[in-house]
């Protein structure tokens, strides 16, 4: 069945608690998946146990992003393997909660604490980073923080701010640097890259909405308004290499990398309705994954990019929540159901390791993103 035209395109619809929602853009556990190595279809990927006690994994690709590799090659990481971290938000109790790929051992996984924002676990380390303000929302004056918890008390300064918002946090895979995107009331939405042990001032690498950072640390694909649409785009982190990826008039938004590091996936309006696509890091072979009515956020695949996550905000509440489905789009899968799910999420990896922070970015979207979605 063909779409709606454009001319429906953003249709609002109620959504409980939106003044809440929380972009989730890669979750990073402490410590949850160390113990095992976890099954992988990828062929670049090998994992050896080296003893009943002890398992290292290693990855590597070949893929490149112009010139510039986007893969993983390191030992095993901190990241619970191979589950769906996502974020509800009711009004009262913000938690960010995991499952298997089946929709089985669903549970809270970490719950944010009120004026806090932002999430993103060290996968190097027994560290998170986090916003938080002191005057909470009214009005935001966020600071970013390093902590062995989701507490300031005792926390590392990283970026003093203060912002109105933060989201996209991410670790590097070394622990050593963050990027996150964030607004301030003399600076719209920005991507920056900070120094995780608080040495130095961030440095801003351009505008942005939300981005999400390659396995390999080095590379960072983000969102930016140009000319009032979103535009996929690229850089290394160093600022060098930039490349716009997508060229048109609608929204291309919330981009996340494949676990190999050569394919992004991303949502995109250009169908008439917000819907999942890929395409290739040159921004070509791009495919529609999803033909949905309602709106399809936060593509996340698994090892072996034999399926991909995401989250739908239906029209129907009851229709909101978690599903999965093949990169071609041929077969959906409910994983589960819950009106007060938020617009991000992120699948970890088999090797326990992966971009830092996380889908849901936010666990605050940026102002710009949050009017391209809900109108306001």
């Amino acid at each position: 069945m063909a779409q709606p035209s454009k001319m429906m395109k953003n249709p609002l619809f109620p959504l409980a608690s939106v003044a809440t929602l929380v972009v989730f853009l890669a979750i990073v556990s402490c410590g949850g998946g160390g113990g095992g190595t976890g099954g992988t279809t990828a062929t670049t990927s090998t994992t050896s146990t080296t003893s009943t006690t002890s398992t290292t994994s290693t990855t590597s690709t070949t893929s490149t992003a112009g010139g510039t590799s986007a893969a993983t090659t390191g030992t095993m990481g901190d990241l619970p393997q191979n589950v769906i971290l996502f974020q509800v938000n009711d009004g009262t109790t913000n938690t960010i909660r995991k499952m298997d790929p089946d929709g089985s051992n669903e549970g809270v996984f970490d719950t944010l604490p009120t004026k806090y924002s932002g999430y993103a676990l060290s996968p190097a380390s027994n560290l998170v980073a986090f916003a938080y303000s002191a005057t909470g929302t009214t009005p935001p004056a966020y600071a970013i923080y390093v902590n062995s918890t989701v507490d300031v008390t005792g926390a590392t300064l990283v970026a003093p701010g203060p912002y109105l918002s933060v989201n996209s946090l991410h670790f590097t895979p070394d622990g050593s640097k963050l990027i996150y995107v964030a607004s301030s009331l003399s600076v719209a939405d920005g991507l920056l890259l900070a120094n995780a042990n608080g040495t130095g001032t961030p440095t801003a690498l351009d505008a942005a909405d939300d981005a999400s950072l390659s396995p390999s640390g080095t590379v960072v694909v983000y969102s930016k308004s140009t000319s009032g649409n979103g535009e996929i785009c690229r850089r290394n982190i160093d600022g060098t290499g930039f490349v716009q990826l997508t060229h048109n008039t609608d929204q291309d938004i919330l981009p996340q990398w494949s676990k190999e590091g050569d394919k992004i996936y991303f949502s995109s309006d250009r169908s008439g309705f917000y819907n999942i696509w890929s395409m290739d890091l040159n921004g070509q072979s791009l495919t529609q994954v999803t033909t949905d009515f309602d709106r399809d956020y936060s593509p996340s695949p698994n090892t072996g990019d034999t399926e991909v996550a995401y989250v739908k905000l239906a029209s129907d509440p009851n229709l909101s929540g978690i599903y999965k489905t093949d990169p071609a789009g041929t077969t959906v899968t409910p994983l589960f159901a819950d009106p007060n799910v938020k617009s991000l999420l992120y699948w970890t990896g088999t090797n326990g390791r992966a971009e830092g922070g996380m889908p849901a970015s936010s666990l605050d979207m940026s102002p710009h993103a949050h009017r391209l979605l809900f109108g306001y």
